[in-house]
């Protein structure tokens, strides 16, 4: 699922678990204003109050460290930029 979620994860097969926590953390990242009925639609899914708070938290951390980067012009080095990006076999092969 998780080649789905980069391309569109609106279409990606995921639970309604993932999904709920997708649009909260997009919720924070947006700064919509939370309201009652985000809680609500977490807790329909097995997150409590503090869940929500984590998801939170890194989706508040990781938009604004992603906009700092994007105002200082970040690139990311060779390194980082092909994490996850080449199979396997072929980083065994470097090491």
């Amino acid at each position: 699922a998780s080649p789905q979620v980069v391309v569109n994860w609106k279409l990606a097969d995921l639970s309604g678990r993932d999904l709920a926590m997708l649009e909260f953390a997009l919720a924070v990242c947006r700064a919509d204003n939370i309201t009652e009925e985000h809680f609500q639609k977490l807790e329909a899914h097995g997150f409590d109050r503090e869940d929500a708070w984590d998801i939170a938290m890194i989706s508040a951390f990781f938009a604004m460290s992603n906009r700092i980067a994007h105002f200082v012009d970040l690139r990311p080095n060779n390194e980082f930029y092909n994490m996850g990006r080449t199979p396997h076999e072929a980083r065994r092969d470097r090491t």
